[in-house]
């Protein structure tokens, strides 16, 4: 492989970093990566739903994908912040 990458997963208010480990480097390269910990979950809840369709989607179907995967990623953002209050 020419390189390794490990990601930094990002919070709700900070962008996430792509660091890049090249081969024989001495040092990582770090790369911004605009996003964050709301996209990256919508981005998440998108590919599931993108894989359980069974043949191609026009504009309409993917833009109300992408905007269901944002309402899910908002619910598991406030699931968490529910659940870091001490809530089960």
């Amino acid at each position: 492989l020419p390189h390794l990458g490990v990601f930094e997963m990002p919070s709700e208010d900070k962008y996430g970093t792509f660091k890049v480990l090249p081969q024989g480097g001495p040092e990582p390269i770090a790369i911004y990566v605009p996003m964050t910990l709301r996209d990256w979950l919508a981005g998440q809840a998108l590919a599931g739903y993108m894989a359980s369709l069974r043949e191609a989607v026009g504009d309409h179907v993917a833009r109300v994908g992408a905007e269901e995967s944002y309402r899910i990623a908002d619910a598991m953002l406030m699931a968490r912040k529910d659940n870091s209050d001490g809530r089960k």
